[in-house]
Formats: structure tokens, C-alpha cells, sequence
């Protein structure tokens, strides 16, 4: 159990626990590997380096060296465009978007806060996901990776916004589904949740948080 009492903003990541992006990263990859020759990374590489940045996600999954890296990128980026011009909502977990409405409809502040770029990413930066989906109905602010001079987990990419909303560390719910996530809240000293989408959520150690709660779904939170 976790006590949510004085709970005034709930901080929320992406990619896994907003939008099952990972299921349309798994079909960009597929198309590249098969394009390229190259062989599928397995699934547990693949969720082993499905974090952070798109740039170290794909050097990672794919095992790039610098030069392999830009025309991949430059590819995996088109592929990405061209899908989430399609009807992106449909990739919305709805567990959470139910509880983003939920937590709406009670006031409470919410912040997307994500390591996806902004600038060149068209249909697929987080900017263009909210506004062509419902979260544009619930989400006050929204800040992309490259927005900030710090991203997630360093405390600092939440504090302008913090102070801004008068915010204390107590008053923060931070939801996500990776490592990076419950480092972040750690970092601030708030509570975390975390989503577990995929049976597991990799390098996540017992003693990354000493106020995180792990949940199978979002419906009861």
C-alpha cells in the first residue's frame, strides 16, 4: 500500500506507461533489421534497452557503431512519423488514461515529463502524440528531452517546474514504467509508481526506492 494523502501533481513518463510505444519501436526494428540483413535482437535485449534517449536505444538494441548509427536513425525516424500518422490513440494504454481523466476530474496538477524529443520528430514528439489524442484534455504542461537542460532521473529537470507550481516533494506522485523513473522520483524525494507492462521492469533494483509501489495495472490506483 501507499499513502497518497496530499497528492497535488502527478508526474508522469511516456513511452510504456502513457503510449505502448514499444510495440511500434518493435515493428520499426523488425522492418530495419530485414532491410539491413542484420538480426532480430532478442525481446529481452530489446526491453533491456528500450530507456532512455532514441539515439542510445538504438545503438544499444541494434549494437551501432557511429557511422551505423545516423542512416538508421534517419530511417527508423521516417518509419516512426509515417506510423504515428495513423491513429495514435489507439496506442494509449487505457488504464492510464482512465486515471489521467480521474486525477483530472479531482484537480490535480499533471506534468509529462519524457527523455522523447520534440524538435524532428514530427507525428511522434510528445508535443503532437497529446494534441491529437485526449491527453491534451488533461495534461497542464508537458516537457520533451531536448526542452530541458537535464533529463530524467536528474532531479533538476523537475525543479524550474516544481518551483514554478510551488510544489513540494510530498506533494509529487511520479508514475512510470522503467528505472529511470524511480530514480527520478528518488532523486526528488517523492513517491513512485510504477507500471509493470512487460512482465519485468529491467535493471530496477530492490533498493532503488525507498517509496515505490509496483503495480500489474492503473485501473485501482
Amino acid at each position: 500500500d501507499m499513502n497518497i494523502r496530499n497528492v497535488r501533481a502527478i508526474v508522469w513518463d511516456l513511452d510504456g506507461t502513457l503510449l505502448d510505444s514499444f510495440h511500434i519501436s518493435e515493428k520499426i526494428i523488425e522492418d530495419i533489421t530485414q532491410e539491413t540483413e542484420r538480426p532480430m535482437p532478442s525481446l529481452e535485449t530489446r526491453l533491456r534497452h528500450y530507456h532512455g534517449s532514441l539515439e542510445d536505444t538504438l545503438t544499444n538494441t541494434l549494437d551501432l557503431n557511429e557511422e551505423e548509427l545516423e542512416p538508421i536513425l534517419n530511417s527508423f525516424l521516417q518509419k516512426q512519423d509515417e506510423l504515428y500518422k495513423q491513429d495514435v490513440e489507439k496506442h494509449l494504454y487505457k488504464d492510464a488514461l482512465s486515471l489521467c481523466r480521474r486525477a483530472h476530474e479531482t484537480g490535480i496538477i499533471q506534468l509529462l515529463i519524457t527523455n522523447r524529443d520534440h524538435n524532428g520528430r514530427g507525428s511522434a514528439s510528445p508535443r503532437a502524440i497529446v494534441d491529437a489524442t485526449e491527453l491534451k484534455k488533461y495534461l497542464n504542461e508537458i516537457i520533451c528531452g531536448d526542452e530541458a537542460e537535464f533529463r530524467k532521473p536528474d532531479a533538476r529537470s523537475l525543479e524550474d517546474w516544481m518551483k514554478k507550481r510551488n510544489l513540494k516533494p510530498e506533494n509529487l506522485l511520479i508514475i512510470g514504467d522503467q528505472f529511470v523513473d524511480a530514480h527520478l522520483a528518488k532523486n526528488v524525494a517523492a513517491r513512485a509508481l510504477l507500471i509493470k507492462r512487460n512482465d519485468e521492469i529491467p535493471h530496477l533494483q530492490n533498493d532503488d526506492h525507498p517509496d515505490l509501489l509496483i503495480v500489474d495495472n492503473l485501473d485501482d490506483v
